[in-house]
């Protein structure tokens, strides 16, 4: 079983005139828990042969803007 996880992103934003800036982070903590994993099989024995785990992507952060017309 899997545990629980936490995910936090944050986003804001600023409105200029006809324009607008917002700046944002995804995965705040930085969380690198595992959410899910599959098995590849040996389909001649049977055998377990790779496990891959996966997670959040990595902390990320930039900058949206947009203009209006």
């Amino acid at each position: 079983m899997l545990p629980a996880t936490n995910f936090v992103s944050l986003r804001a934003g600023m409105t200029f005139n006809a324009f607008t800036l917002e700046p944002f982070i995804d995965n705040l903590l930085d969380t690198h828990v595992v959410t899910n994993y599959n098995f590849s099989i040996d389909p001649g024995t049977g055998n377990s042969r790779l496990m891959r785990d996966f997670t959040f992507r990595p902390r990320t952060y930039g900058l949206t803007f947009t203009w209006h017309q």
